[in-house]
């Protein structure tokens, strides 16, 4: 393990590193010795908190206070990165906690952790004191400075399981933190919602990086969620910047979306979401509502996954993939039962390749015509969208385009009421195909299918209408 950890310990560093912490010489005498023999069997700590994990019996020995293990945990783990830095020579850096992935060279081969060293960060297998009394310490690199995260954490109670920090949310948090580091991610100015944040670690990553974030979960859950948000507000804020946005607040998918969130994510994230039972279809509502066009969505998966099938079924309008574990993914913070699931909106990243607008042409009988009263049915008819227009004539004008409104059609006028028309619109606007929809209406109601064929009035009449519009 020593040899594929961080390299072999210097005692005598050690010992320095505990003495500048500030102890008294006995204190120091005490502790030195014992931390230099655990740190030998298990060298490959990989953040701040394992460390920590290491200093438990000397905390409850009474020999050191619990500010005190905090301090000496962050400097032990600095020194523990910095041997790793020297172990793999060649003048090439990794930040402290295993964030970026050391790439091979002609110098060395790159080093891989080993599965023990993957699970030995593991929270599953920690104490229930770890997991649910303790806080959860967690490191992280934002561009030249370290960034140190401290998230309470509560026992589990009848409203659910959001109190302790889940592997998962690791895994996603070191993988923001390295696709970051490769300039892949740009979160800086960027606008990120975390759904069902539980503790917040992954939001709050997002916040150090740079992004404005808004973090969410069920109400029952928003107490402990806003208390580490606003423990971890200053850590989380660029220095000799303006503060970006960093807010806790409530979300519940099956309810209607609060309108300041639509259309607001360039990302969302979010750990563990698709458990058994969970509302996945109000889940991928959710989504499409928060995000803008060209957004994408980075959802750690864990073992209970009952629901991803259903969830990936009802996101249209979304491609989706699983972060490669060689590139994407820390080398060291991943696991065998965590995926991470990469959803980009149709065409992300992608704006000026996207179709500035997509047209169709309204074909067939009645019901495309449109027969539906709104004021019979006691809808209220949405707002114009001046997205979608309609080619269309009003009194005795040319046909053009104009803001379309039901009835689009005026086959029938006696008849013409609502139709599919402008909520197919909607709905393409809503998950992202298009910038604008632009619509030709051509049914008429009770006409005969032989009349649609080629050749048929109808359809002739349907083509010269679409050219019409496309010469418009």
């Amino acid at each position: 393990a020593r040899s594929e950890g961080n390299g072999p310990l210097d005692e005598e560093e050690l010992r320095a590193a505990v003495e500048a912490s500030g102890l008294s010489p006995t204190r120091c005498s005490a502790l030195a010795a014992p931390l230099f023999a655990e740190l030998s069997l298990s060298p490959h700590l990989g953040s701040v908190s394992d460390v920590f994990q290491v200093l438990v019996v000397p905390i409850e020995d009474g020999l050191l206070g619990r500010a005190e293990a905090v301090d000496l945990s962050e400097r032990v783990h600095r020194l523990l990165s910095a041997n790793r830095e020297r172990r793999d020579g060649c003048g090439r850096r990794r930040p402290a906690g295993g964030t970026t992935a050391t790439q091979g060279t002609a110098c060395s081969p790159a080093v891989q952790p080993s599965a023990l060293e993957r699970l030995a960060w593991a929270r599953e297998h920690k104490s229930d004191a770890d997991r649910f009394e303790r806080d959860y310490a967690h490191q992280l690199t934002a561009g030249s400075r370290l960034v140190g995260l401290r998230l309470q954490q509560r026992p589990f109670s009848a409203l659910g399981f959001a109190s302790t920090v889940w592997d998962s949310s690791v895994v996603l948090s070191k993988a923001i933190e390295r696709w970051a580091a490769r300039g892949s991610a740009g979160l800086a100015g960027k606008a990120v919602v975390e759904l069902g944040a539980g503790c917040g670690l992954v939001g709050l990553t997002a916040a150090a990086l740079g992004a404005h974030v808004t973090l969410t979960d069920l109400p029952e859950n928003v107490p402990l969620l806003a208390a580490n948000v606003s423990a971890n507000r200053d850590a989380v804020a660029p220095p000799g910047k303006p503060p970006q946005t960093l807010q806790a607040r409530s979300l519940d998918w099956t309810a209607p979306l609060p309108t300041d969130l639509a259309a607001s994510a360039d990302l969302i994230v979010g750990t563990d979401l698709f458990y058994h039972g969970c509302p996945v279809e109000d889940l991928a509502s959710t989504l499409a509502s928060l995000a803008r066009p060209d957004a994408e969505a980075w959802l750690a998966v864990g073992r209970n996954r009952g629901g991803l099938d259903a969830f990936l079924a009802a996101s249209l309008g979304w491609s989706s993939r699983l972060a490669d574990r060689a590139t994407e993914l820390d080398p060291l913070y991943q696991l065998e039962d965590v995926d991470v699931l990469v959803l980009r909106r149709a065409g992300a990243g992608l704006a000026a390749q996207r179709p500035r607008r997509l047209i169709f042409a309204l074909c067939g009988q009645s019901n495309m015509a449109g027969r539906g009263s709104l004021l019979e049915a006691g809808v209220a008819a949405p707002p114009p969208d001046a997205r979608i227009s309609a080619f269309s004539q009003e009194g005795g004008e040319e046909e053009r385009w104009r803001v379309a409104a039901d009835p689009l059609h005026a086959d029938k006028p006696d008849k013409a009421g609502a139709g599919p028309g402008l909520s197919f619109a909607r709905e393409l606007l809503r998950r992202g195909f298009a910038q604008e929809v632009g619509l030709v209406p051509c049914a008429c109601g009770g006409s005969e299918l032989a009349r649609w064929e080629e050749g048929g009035d109808l359809f002739e009449a349907a083509v010269k209408r679409v050219a019409a519009s496309l010469g418009e």
